[in-house]
C-alpha cells in the first residue's frame, strides 16, 4: 500500500485547478479515496470519471491502459447537522491482493450541534416578573405561506415555584394563536440587517390554557429555580408551515417568576427558476390607495378608524404615519389589527398608552411609536386604525364620493385603540395612513 497523501478538497473548488496526482503505479490494482470531506468528488484515472459522495471510501478498479494520472474536482457542499466538519482527502495504492475486497462505504461521523447546518437561528424568550395568573405560555407561529420549516432545538422554562408545577411542549394545528403579548423572534446573526424570521411569536399570563387536546410532545416537572430544557440535542422539533408549538407552564398559584424561552432554525426559502415571488418582495410602506388622494377635515369624535391592507412579506413596522391640519385640541391613537374574515380582529400593538397621552398636533405629520417598539408583522391581510377623541382637529382623509372607499370599517370607543376590533361597521370616509417599514421609505 502506497499514500500519495493527504489533501485539503476544499482548496481546489472551482475555479481553482483540480488536485492531480501524477506518476502512479500503473501496476496497482486499486486506488482508494477516503473522501472525508463535506464535498462531492468526481475522480479521474486517466479518462474514466466516477463521483465519490461526501464523507465516503471508494476502492476504484485501476484498468489495464492506466498512464498513472489521478484527478479530483470537489463540488456540491453537503451541510447537515449529523455530519461533522472534517475536510480532508486521504488517496492510497494497493497493489495485487493487497486486498481481500475493495470496499464502497459510508465514512461514520459524530453528530455536532443542532445549530451547526448553517441555516438562521432566532429566539423567542418571555419573562413574567410577578405571575397575574396560574397558566404562563409562550407560542411560536409558522404562517402557511412561509414556505419553510421550523426546527426548535430549545424548549426552555424556568420558575421560582417551588410546587412542582408541570410544563408542556405542544403542538396545535391550524391558525396562529396570536396570544396578547408580541415576542420578537431575534436574530442569533450579529449584523446591522440581520435576517427576518418568518415566525410570529407571542405570548400570555391568563387563566386558561391553549393546548386543549392537541398532541403534547413532552411534559416537565419543573423543580424550583432551575432552568429545564426539553429538547436536549440531539432531540428536536419540526414545525411546519400552518401549526403553533406551544409551550405551557401550569402552576397552582399566581405570584410567581416565570421565563420562557424557544430557539430554532429556519429553512432558507429558495425562489423557483424565473425571479422572486411577489409575495416575498416588500413594499416601500403599508397602506392602501393612493396617499396624495384626500383633504384635510374633521372626523366624528370617539371613533376608530380603520383600513384594510394586505401585506405580501415578512417586515418590521417602526410607526404608523398620518397627517393633522387646523386644530391641536384633542387626542389621538394610531394602531395595527389583525384580520378576522374581513374584519378588524385582535389589537397587535398601538401608539397610545392611554386615551390622553399622545395629543392632537396643530398642521404636522405623526408617526409615534409601538408601545412595544418594531412591529414584526408576516404576510396576510392587517388593519391600520386612527382613533381621535374629538370633531375639531382635522385630519387627512378620503370621503368617497359614492359612499365608497375601499375597505374601511369604523368603530365607536372612548379610546385609545381598544383590544378588539369586534364590532365595527362598513364606513365611507378613510384616513390617509402609511405604515412605516424598517429600512424602507420613510
Amino acid at each position: 500500500m502506497f499514500t500519495f497523501g493527504t489533501f485539503i478538497p476544499s482548496t481546489f473548488l472551482p475555479p481553482a485547478r483540480p488536485l492531480t496526482v501524477y506518476s502512479a503505479d500503473i501496476y496497482f490494482e486499486y486506488i482508494r479515496i477516503i473522501n472525508n470531506s463535506p464535498y462531492q468528488l468526481y475522480v479521474g484515472i486517466t479518462g474514466v470519471y466516477r463521483t465519490i459522495p461526501e464523507f465516503w471510501v471508494q476502492d476504484i478498479p485501476v484498468l489495464g491502459y492506466f498512464q498513472g494520472q489521478i484527478s479530483v474536482t470537489p463540488s456540491i457542499n453537503i451541510s447537515t447537522v449529523s455530519h461533522a466538519q472534517s475536510n480532508s482527502l486521504v488517496i492510497e495504492g494497493y497493489n495485487l491482493n493487497e486486498l481481500d475486497a475493495p470496499i464502497s462505504q459510508a465514512i461514520p461521523q459524530q453528530a455536532v450541534t443542532a445549530t451547526a447546518s448553517g441555516k438562521p437561528l432566532y429566539t423567542a424568550t418571555i419573562g413574567f416578573g410577578a405571575t397575574a395568573a396560574i397558566k404562563q405560555i409562550l407560542n411560536v407561529f409558522n404562517p402557511p405561506g412561509s414556505n419553510v420549516s421550523f426546527t426548535f432545538h430549545a424548549a426552555r422554562a424556568f420558575t421560582n415555584d417551588a410546587t412542582v408545577p408541570t410544563c408542556n411542549l405542544a403542538f396545535v394545528p391550524g391558525a396562529d394563536i396570536n396570544l396578547g403579548t408580541a415576542v420578537p423572534a431575534v436574530s442569533h446573526a450579529g449584523q446591522s440587517t440581520p435576517p427576518i424570521s418568518f415566525a410570529h411569536a407571542t405570548a400570555s399570563d391568563q387563566a386558561g390554557g391553549v393546548i386543549g387536546t392537541n398532541p403534547i410532545i413532552e411534559v416537565l416537572n419543573m423543580q424550583a429555580s432551575t432552568v429545564e430544557d426539553m429538547l436536549a440535542f440531539p432531540d428536536n422539533t419540526t414545525l411546519a408551515p400552518g401549526g403553533n408549538l406551544v409551550l405551557e407552564l401550569s402552576a397552582g398559584a399566581a405570584g410567581h417568576i416565570v421565563r420562557l424561552t424557544f430557539k430554532w432554525s429556519e429553512d432558507i426559502f429558495v425562489p423557483p427558476q424565473g425571479g422572486q415571488p411577489t409575495f416575498l418582495i416588500s413594499p416601500h410602506a403599508l397602506y392602501d390607495g393612493d396617499l396624495t388622494i384626500g383633504g384635510l377635515n374633521t372626523l366624528t369624535a370617539n371613533t376608530a378608524y380603520f383600513v384594510g391592507v394586505t401585506l405580501y412579506a415578512t417586515v418590521f413596522l417602526s410607526a404608523i404615519r398620518a397627517r393633522f391640519g387646523t386644530g391641536g385640541t384633542g387626542h389621538f391613537d394610531v394602531g395595527v389589527y389583525t384580520d378576522s374574515a374581513g374584519s378588524p380582529g385582535t389589537l397587535v400593538d398601538h401608539a397610545a398608552l392611554t386615551a390622553t397621552s399622545l395629543v392632537d398636533p396643530v398642521s404636522a405629520t405623526v408617526n409615534p411609536a409601538f408601545l412595544n417598539g418594531n412591529m414584526q408583522l408576516q404576510p396576510g391581510r392587517y388593519w391600520l386604525a386612527f382613533w381621535i377623541d374629538n370633531a375639531v382637529d382635522q385630519v387627512l382623509r378620503q370621503a368617497a364620493a359614492s359612499g365608497f372607499a375601499g375597505p374601511v370599517k369604523t368603530l365607536a370607543t372612548a379610546g385609545p385603540l381598544p383590544a378588539s376590533g369586534a364590532g365595527a361597521i362598513n364606513a365611507s370616509t378613510k384616513i390617509i395612513m402609511a405604515g412605516l417599514i424598517v429600512g424602507n421609505w420613510s
